[in-house]
């Protein structure tokens, strides 16, 4: 801990995020995030609690298909969060371009939905094969193929 700052190295991070450190290097590499601590130990990389956000939201986002660049965008207007209600043009601005991920987040878990269905409904289709060799019982219509 480091004046007040709780410090992590890249394989905490990683641990936490559910990434791994390639990974969170290469967003270093893009300037998504970076280590901001002093180096420990052999100069070994320390991020802060702040930093680690950044790749965890990557991480949220890409699973979506968003790109680096939209991560970028969209972390920065979060870090402008605390200070929006300053300016009124400011926020607004912020609210529109939440509003505009928020509805692009929204349509693409809907177009994923719709791909798990179809998913679902082959994987259903291929066991009902399956069963219909082997003399299996055919897997329940509600749920997916277990």
């Amino acid at each position: 801990m480091v004046m007040g700052r709780i410090l992590m190295r890249i394989g905490e991070v990683a641990e936490c995020t559910g990434l791994s450190p390639r990974t969170i290097r290469h967003y270093e590499e893009a300037g998504l995030t970076g280590p901001g601590g002093d180096a420990g130990d052999g100069g070994t990389r320390l991020y802060t609690e702040t930093e680690v956000r950044r790749p965890a939201l990557a991480r949220r986002m890409r699973s979506l298909g968003f790109r680096t660049a939209d991560v970028r965008s969209l972390a920065g207007l979060l870090d402008r969060l605390p200070e929006a209600g300053d300016d009124r043009r400011a926020y607004e601005e912020l609210v529109a371009r939440l509003r505009e991920f928020w509805q692009e987040t929204d349509a693409r878990c809907e177009e994923m939905r719709r791909e798990l269905q179809e998913a679902e409904d082959f994987a259903r289709t291929l066991h009902r094969h399956l069963a219909r060799l082997t003399g299996a019982p055919a897997a329940p219509r509600s749920g997916g193929a277990r």
